[in-house]
């Protein structure tokens, strides 16, 4: 996801123009994928926690970060893009938020959960 941000975001106006030559669109498509792009690894990060918790028998927390990611966006676009009145950036911004904070919750949580197991076989 690294090598993928550093390749979209200075080839960001080329890629969109691939699908649209409509400068507007070019324009809203690029800055939307800068920002995207500050979230992209934070796939990566919530992919191998919640393997790693499926892996320890943790199963349910996958649905509880997946319903947390789903549940969120509704207050928090309406408050970045209305309350705010960041228009569509809040909502692009929103994601990217959502995305950071699901990643920290699962990070310290898997942290938990590993920490318990460890003391477990070793206790």
């Amino acid at each position: 996801m690294l090598i993928g941000t550093v390749i979209i975001v200075p080839l960001a106006p080329q890629l969109i123009s691939i699908f649209n030559s409509n400068p507007e669109v070019i324009e809203a498509g690029k800055t939307y994928l800068r920002i995207e792009a500050i979230a992209f690894t934070t796939y990566i990060f919530l992919n191998i926690s919640v393997s790693v918790l499926q892996g320890i028998k943790k199963l349910h927390y996958a649905i509880f970060i997946g319903f947390y990611r789903q549940v969120l966006p509704f207050g928090l676009f309406y408050l970045l893009g209305t309350v705010l009145n960041m228009g569509i950036y809040g909502v692009w911004w929103g994601i990217v938020i959502i995305n950071w904070s699901a990643v920290i919750i699962t990070l310290v949580y898997t942290n938990y959960q590993l920490n318990k197991v460890e003391k477990e076989k070793t206790g």
